[in-house]
């Protein structure tokens, strides 16, 4: 089956307006390949992973993130338990991740972290009370509903 543009668009782009249109973003495209690839361009090297590993660590102004991380997994690597098993990850994460302010940070590696460790947080956040009832009756029970700003 051939797909028809609808009138509309039709009417609105010219075929010479298209083409200026498509040069222009395949000259921006082209400068911007020269000149840095993209921290996200896909490779034979990474795949869709970025070019750069994030920092294994964050800076010492995330110090409480990264202590909150430490301690979230169920059972940790030292043997004991983390804050996931005894269902106390969200009530730390509430009483005591401050909201950071990152307006000032454009260390594309940094920021590559920072969204490694909320994607996790955020995650463990909203699942915690899943896995806490599947864990004690092995039926799912309901996610938390709402992020708090500290992780939002």
């Amino acid at each position: 089956m051939m797909r028809v543009a609808p009138k509309t668009l039709s009417r609105k782009f010219t075929t010479t307006s298209y083409r200026r249109l498509a040069s222009a973003v395949n000259a921006g495209i082209s400068a911007a390949w020269t000149k840095t690839p993209s921290e996200f361009t896909v490779t034979s090297q990474t795949g869709f992973l970025p070019r750069h590993d994030p920092l294994p660590v964050l800076p010492s102004y995330f110090e409480k993130l990264e202590e909150i991380l430490d301690e979230m997994p169920i059972n940790k690597g030292d043997g004991t338990y983390g804050l996931l098993h005894s269902g106390r990850f969200g009530e730390r994460i509430e009483r005591e991740l401050p909201v950071y302010d990152v307006d000032f940070i454009f260390d594309s590696r940094i920021l590559s972290a920072l969204y490694r460790d909320y994607t996790f947080l955020a995650s463990a956040y909203l699942l915690e009370p899943c896995d806490i009832q599947y864990r004690l009756a092995r039926n799912y029970g309901l996610a938390r509903r709402v992020l708090p700003a500290n992780i939002a």
